[in-house]
């Protein structure tokens, strides 16, 4: 199973929080105009369902909308921070192998000379 991370759990949460506040309007709403006689149960119901069913669409398009504006930005940002990516440390560590490698092929051809290693 998928770990979600906390940014996910921002938008689900976001959006849920969103969801509710609507449905509890429509909720509201439809009651009212029930009461009202405006609307019988049974359009009521299906008001609330047909509602229901565009906001939980809109709110997947907003999610995956939202998800994609905060990736962009955290990857705009990772750029801009003057940390090390992962990717970086693995490729100082090739660079810092392969030097090795040549100071050992070095020491190999020299009497008398010391092998170079990398003290992790």
């Amino acid at each position: 199973m998928k770990q979600k991370s906390i940014k996910d759990g921002l938008v689900e949460f976001g959006i849920g929080i969103v969801s509710y506040v609507a449905a509890d309007a429509i909720v509201t709403a439809v009651k009212k105009l029930e009461k009202e006689g405006k609307l019988n149960r049974k359009e009521g119901e299906k008001l609330m369902h047909d509602v229901v069913q565009k906001y939980q669409t809109a709110g997947r398009k907003y999610g995956k909308d939202l998800q994609s504006h905060i990736d962009s930005v955290m990857e705009e940002s990772v750029k801009a921070s003057p940390f090390a990516t992962k990717k970086d440390v693995e490729d100082i560590n090739r660079k810092l192998d392969r030097l090795v490698e040549l100071s050992n092929r070095s020491a190999a051809k020299a009497p008398g000379k010391k092998k170079a290693g990398r003290n992790i």
